[in-house]
């Protein structure tokens, strides 16, 4: 059940399984319910709700009712996180279209190679790079020098 409420991705889901489980704990030992009230407390609360300020002792009933007030929360918090990196990355790659594009006009067609480095440079790399675009003689002297991301950029 702790894996299940774990992998919940709905308020209901994740109810559903957090009432499972508190009605198991109640028959439970001692320790094994304030090994779960820890875990949840320092754990599962603030990975959803890193700004919040929880009691230090919290019981199982207590646990119940305060994921039936932030379940909501929780799942506004994930779109609104998948939002923000999405529209990240994509401002990224258009930023990366963009310097390719220029780097063609000025200097030709480009390696599917170079590309592919230009696709891994970050907002901050691709900025210096536009801005040594007006006075490069060559693409090696617009992309010398920066360092990659770890991502994988679009197929080129």
């Amino acid at each position: 059940a702790l894996f299940k409420l774990e992998k919940s991705r709905t308020k209901s889901e994740t109810q559903q399984t957090l009432k499972m489980l508190v009605k198991w704990l109640k028959t439970a030992p001692p320790s094994l319910r304030t090994a779960f009230k820890t875990w949840f407390r320092r754990v599962k609360l603030p990975r959803h709700l890193p700004n919040a300020v929880l009691p230090e002792f919290i019981d199982l009933q207590e646990i119940e009712n305060m994921l039936e007030t932030t379940a909501d929360n929780w799942l506004e918090q994930s779109r609104d996180e998948g939002r923000k990196e999405g529209r990240k990355e994509g401002l990224q790659e258009g930023e990366s279209r963009l310097l390719i594009s220029l780097l063609e006009e000025k200097f030709g067609s480009l390696t599917i190679e170079t590309q592919a480095i230009i696709y891994r440079f970050s907002e901050t790399s691709l900025l210096k790079c536009a801005k040594r675009l007006f006075t490069a003689q060559t693409v090696q002297e617009v992309i010398k020098d920066e360092p990659l991301e770890t991502k994988k950029g679009p197929r080129v």
